[in-house]
């Protein structure tokens, strides 16, 4: 693969530093290889293997969904603190980090990592922004000048849009 590209275009491909892939290419790579070599298998060899979730993926992208998972065990209620638990359940009912972090006692910045571990977990977490949650409504807001507005509220007015 770094025959046909530079060695940072592979490792940025594979996920990884371009100093790790110096080191596995000069055979003075400490560390065990597993993951490079899986890695390699999914992006260069196509392999794929069966996911019990996501149906036939690359080996690598499982290897990445994998680590995302051990970096966050909260999918699973049992392992999660009763703090982090608490945290999650008051941000699903809208609250604001500023508020939850109030109101537990606890720095903002553990609220926000918490929130950001369980949506990497794929979580279902509003987004918040200062003054409450941002609500995709899926429609982009448009200014309109005054001109415009004037020539199309009697049209919506008419198809009871007003």
């Amino acid at each position: 693969a770094c025959d046909e590209s530079t060695q940072n275009k592979v490792a940025k491909k594979l996920g990884y530093s371009g100093s790790l892939i110096s080191q596995v290419l000069r055979r003075n790579y400490a560390a065990k290889l597993g993951g490079v070599e899986e890695a390699v298998r999914g992006v260069y060899m196509r392999q794929t293997v069966e996911c019990p979730a996501l149906g036939t993926i690359p080996s690598n992208e499982c290897r990445q969904w994998r680590r995302k998972a051990d970096r966050f065990q909260g999918t699973n209620t049992l392992q999660m603190t009763p703090e982090q638990h608490k945290i999650i359940e008051m941000a699903q009912g809208g609250e604001p980090p500023a508020e939850i972090a109030r109101r537990l006692g606890v720095h903002r910045q553990k609220i926000y990592k918490t929130l950001r571990k369980a949506r990497d977990a794929g979580t279902a977490i509003p987004l918040f922004r200062r003054g409450g949650p941002v609500v995709d409504t899926g429609m982009k807001r448009l200014s309109v000048d005054r001109t415009t507005y004037a020539a199309l509220e009697p049209i919506a007015a008419a198809r009871g849009l007003s």
